[in-house]
């Protein structure tokens, strides 16, 4: 299915910014949490809406229709540490209108920070600032907020660079994968920052968006999810366990080995994400069922 930009909402920058009009971040309140799920309108069904959680068991394909807003705004700074957007460079002036911002993370860092100098044609497209230490969220969050935006500025016809955090082997893999040239791409490091330059994004997969699937924003990674599928190895097992032993933080099980031998024996082999290719996660993913559901309706 393919996500035809002309039919999602285009937010002009004024309608933008009389949306935060009322949201004052003071000095003494650098602890405040970043506003978080601003563009989103659920179906009346699903109302009352409690910003910020409590949606996560709503798991259901009628979020498919909500409408998925692009927002483009000239006199942005983006900050590397994370996905962040404001108007100005010191963000923790009194009455600053900030947008999608931890101030307490910049504030450590506003001295140290440098502007990385770009080319002040494109327009940059912001998917995928922060680096996240789970490929779970990269996956499902990054891509599909970097897939959403490059289709939107090529329908567009829109000379673009796509902004990436510093990224490892397997990421960069799945970038190759979904069909991405490294010439598009720009990498901003942590300790830099852009400004002065047109910012494009979404909030369409941040926070927990994740948790609502969208059939729109899932189609956005079939490319991704095929070509994974054709060069993932035909000697995958079908029936495996997949074991946790090597994950950054795991929650152990204290009998695991014995675990492991006794479903052997019952023809589930081990299997460890570290000792698989991106392309042979993505192909028993696509071939077994997987207890996350949205792992389980995007593979």
């Amino acid at each position: 299915m393919h996500v035809d930009p002309a039919s999602l909402t285009v937010e002009p920058e004024s309608e933008m910014r009389a949306r935060h009009s009322t949201i004052e971040w003071e000095t003494e309140r650098r602890w405040a949490q970043p506003v978080f799920n601003a563009d989103f309108q659920l179906d009346p069904q699903f109302e009352p809406y409690t910003p910020g959680g409590g949606r996560q068991e709503r798991f259901t394909d009628s979020y498919a229709d909500l409408p998925i807003y692009i927002t483009t705004i000239e006199d942005g700074v983006l900050f590397g540490q994370e996905f962040v957007v404001c108007d100005r460079l010191e963000p923790t002036l009194s009455a600053q209108r900030l947008f999608l911002v931890n101030l307490s993370k910049i504030t450590k860092q506003i001295d140290t920070l440098r502007q990385l100098i770009v080319p002040s044609g494109p327009t940059y497209l912001v998917g995928a600032c922060a680096a996240h230490d789970n490929f779970y969220h990269w996956s499902f969050q990054c891509l599909q907020g970097v897939a959403l935006l490059r289709s939107v500025a090529q329908e567009q016809g829109l000379d673009y660079r796509i902004v990436l955090p510093p990224h490892d082997e397997t990421r960069q893999r799945s970038l190759v994968l979904l069909g991405i040239d490294p010439a598009e791409c720009i990498t901003l490091p942590p300790d830099r920052f852009l400004r002065g330059v047109p910012l494009m994004y979404s909030l369409a997969t941040c926070s927990d968006y994740t948790f609502q699937p969208s059939e729109r924003l899932i189609s956005l990674l079939d490319g991704y999810r095929q070509a994974g599928i054709e060069a993932a190895s035909p000697d995958l097992p079908t029936r495996f366990y997949l074991s946790r032993r090597d994950a950054l933080k795991r929650r152990s099980i204290r009998t695991e080995p014995e675990l492991a031998q006794d479903l052997e024996a019952r023809g589930y082999p081990e299997l460890t994400m570290s000792e698989l290719s991106l392309e042979d996660q993505i192909g028993i993913f696509a071939r077994g069922v997987y207890p996350s559901p949205l792992t389980a309706r995007v593979w």
